[in-house]
């Protein structure tokens, strides 16, 4: 395979006490937005000397041998997946955590590598934190009043300002793959998960986005609102016992009125009590299917999970132990 261009920084000069995995996303992007892969692979491979560089695209996506070998050239450990029944970054994050194999991973968007940082990214996230967030500094007051709302509803962290591209490190994606559910939508999930991150503010103006990005919107909302469907369920369940409390304190009153009042309209009571037992049997019917149906969604056990990670390793420096050849 022909070179297409090397690194200027020295091998010693670069860091090699880790590995790292930079998975790109390729959502139904087009070819004229993968050049920039090169290029992220480029300035990776003049500040690192071990880089897994991961690229995942749907069907809709064909990577060029030329791209890739462009990528490849900078990148030696590059991957290129091409996922069938996956559409958009959230379906194919999900596969893209399944296989990078770093000590600290990136998950970004083909459309955000030219418009972020990655390597101060990657510096922050060498320096502790379980998870690295990037939000821009500004965003339209319809935007946060909508996911205001969603956030009250779905109880997810959703902010229009915060990125696609996430970093995270293998202890909690180790965590993450062992509760698959925590995949789904994990850029609005995982830093509820996660009280060790950090959030990393950068000026960059919101992208224009047209109708293919308002009905990926509307799509992720209808997602996460069915993801959130035991938190739903319980405040169902919540307001129909609220409902059979009330009904019952109604039989009360209808009770304390048969025995206090001696005249009362023929009829009434009868009728009270039918309509009150009836709301009350109702209810209480409805509240328990809805916290029976609710912890059938909830995952079946919570597992213990780490909360933080101190290590002292150093493998790469033993190349003859670990059968690799000094270039």
């Amino acid at each position: 395979m022909r070179q297409h261009g090397k690194s200027s920084m020295n091998p010693a000069e670069k860091i090699q006490d880790m590995l790292i995995s930079v998975a790109v996303l390729l959502d139904g992007t087009g070819p004229s937005s993968f050049e920039k892969l090169s290029e992220t692979a480029s300035r990776l491979a003049d500040a690192y000397r071990f880089i897994d560089f991961l690229i995942v695209g749907d069907v809709r996506c064909e990577l060029d041998e030329k791209t890739f070998a462009r990528v490849v050239a900078f990148c030696p450990q590059s991957r290129y997946l091409q996922i069938e029944g996956a559409f958009g970054y959230d379906d194919l994050i999900r596969f893209a955590c399944g296989e990078v194999i770093g000590d600290i991973i990136v998950l970004t968007s083909v459309d955000e590598i030219d418009k972020v940082d990655l390597l101060h990214l990657l510096s922050v996230l060498r320096q502790g934190p379980n998870m690295v967030r990037l939000r821009r500094t500004r965003a339209s007051i319809l935007e946060l009043a909508a996911a205001r709302v969603l956030k009250f509803v779905t109880g997810f962290d959703v902010d229009p300002r915060f990125l696609r591209t996430i970093g995270v490190n293998r202890s909690l994606l180790g965590q993450l793959l062992n509760q698959p559910s925590l995949l789904s939508f994990v850029r609005f999930r995982a830093a509820m998960f996660e009280s060790n991150h950090e959030v990393i503010d950068v000026d960059i103006a919101a992208p224009r986005r047209g109708l293919r990005a308002l009905v990926g919107r509307l799509e992720v909302i209808a997602n996460l609102i069915g993801i959130a469907a035991p938190r739903l369920l319980s405040f169902a369940a919540a307001l129909s016992g609220v409902l059979a409390l009330m009904s019952l304190g109604y039989m009360l009153y209808v009770g304390l009125v048969l025995l206090v009042k001696p005249h009362v309209a023929e009829g009434w009571t009868t009728l009270s009590l039918v309509i009150a037992f009836g709301l009350f049997v109702q209810t209480t019917a409805l509240a328990i299917i809805c916290l029976g149906v609710a912890r059938l969604f909830r995952d079946p056990e919570k597992a213990g999970r780490i909360l933080n990670d101190v290590s002292s390793s150093d493998l790469f420096r033993s190349f003859t132990a670990l059968n690799i050849e000094r270039s």
